[in-house]
């Protein structure tokens, strides 16, 4: 049996829940080696692996931005005010201990219409955080705002985005569930108020 996991590689995979699984796999592999039934160990290993290979390592799934200076730290996707979820926001994160100027940065709801872009002279400080409200302005937390009237993170679940001046993906945040992440093109869209 060792012989079968290390001629694959399986052991490598990373993820504790990857390896968990893994291990009842061998179980269930061991008793139907052990009992000499060909398709019942075909089908065993069939499903263990389509198991081991389809589960996302979930460091990838939530974000992509752990090698980045900034960060999409938190979504408040449900706001507490009715109809507007005016208090709603997103949290951008400083993980390093420089500054860095953020001016121009444009930050993405999902949808083309539903930007934030830092105005001119924007600097984050180090290891701290700066907030973007749908509809409101706390100065305590950088006074920004989408300034859009109704709620844009959609309840179900979606992906807060975060560029550079470039248009290049910086930052990406998975809310509640992991989601399929791709780029998105920089575009033009609404700019948001401070």
């Amino acid at each position: 049996m060792k012989k079968l996991f290390s001629k694959y590689k399986i052991a490598q995979v990373g993820d504790e829940r990857k390896m968990s699984i893994v291990r009842s796999c061998a179980l269930a592999l061991k008793r139907n080696y052990e009992l000499k039934r060909f398709t019942k160990l075909a089908v065993a290993i069939i499903l263990c692996l389509t198991t081991v290979l389809s589960l996302p390592n979930s460091a990838q799934a939530i974000n992509t931005q752990t090698n980045q200076a900034v960060a999409i730290s938190n979504i408040l996707y449900d706001g507490a005010v009715k109809r507007t979820e005016s208090d709603e926001y997103v949290e951008i994160t400083n993980q390093r201990s420089a500054n860095v100027d953020i001016s121009g940065w444009r930050l993405n709801s999902g949808d083309t219409g539903q930007n934030f872009y830092f105005p001119k002279g924007t600097v984050l400080p180090p290891k701290k955080s700066f907030r973007v409200y749908t509809d409101e302005v706390h100065p305590e937390t950088g006074g920004f705002s989408f300034g859009i009237n109704r709620a844009i993170w959609n309840n179900k679940g979606g992906v807060g985005r975060l560029y550079d001046p470039k248009g290049q993906l910086v930052a990406t945040f998975s809310y509640p569930k992991p989601a399929v992440v791709t780029s998105q093109p920089q575009k033009p869209g609404v700019k948001g108020a401070k």
